[in-house]
């Protein structure tokens, strides 16, 4: 990114932040939400991305993770979000409290869907092992390049969320 649009996107992000902190204020729910699940993107990387900006923009990460898990859940009408009797039971173990640093969802120890831990390691070597249906041939080069362009989400998110964070917590105490 060049500077001015560095600057072009906190100046956005900054006013975004705003406008989300002042409709929390008026009670209307921010919940998480991205484009996560379509083939071109890896599934729950963006998720901590968007964890990382409801902090960003003024939110504490306890308020950020009820967002994105029971409240999500409720607005989608979802049977799952808490763990509580009658749900599916699903959620994650960290090797680290997220409360300290929402950061910390990226540190996953285990995985449980519907009370069942996932298979993770045996998941991933199926994945790394796995034939496209392209007629046999692996996919390594379109990998590398949807890792090449999360990486750059990734640089630019950091530039931009982590600078602008102050900025967003001050423009909602306004």
């Amino acid at each position: 990114m060049t500077p001015e649009q560095v600057t072009r996107t906190k100046s956005r992000f900054d006013s975004d932040a705003k406008s989300a902190m002042r409709l929390r204020a008026a009670g209307i729910r921010v919940v998480g939400g991205t484009d996560t699940g379509q083939s071109r993107f890896l599934i729950g990387y963006f998720n901590h991305m968007d964890l990382e900006s409801m902090v960003a923009m003024g939110m504490t990460p306890a308020e950020a993770i009820v967002a994105a898990t029971r409240d999500g859940a409720e607005i989608a009408k979802l049977n799952t979000g808490l763990v509580a009797g009658g749900r599916s039971a699903d959620f994650i173990v960290l090797d680290a409290n997220p409360l300290e640093s929402v950061s910390n969802t990226r540190r996953i120890n285990k995985v449980f869907l519907r009370g069942q831990e996932v298979p993770r390691a045996e998941m991933a070597a199926q994945v790394a092992g796995a034939v496209q249906p392209d007629g046999g041939r692996r996919q390594i080069g379109r990998f590398s390049t949807r890792q090449k362009r999360i990486e750059r989400y990734r640089k630019a998110w950091y530039h931009v969320g982590t600078s602008s964070a102050s900025g967003a917590i001050s423009s909602a105490e306004a």
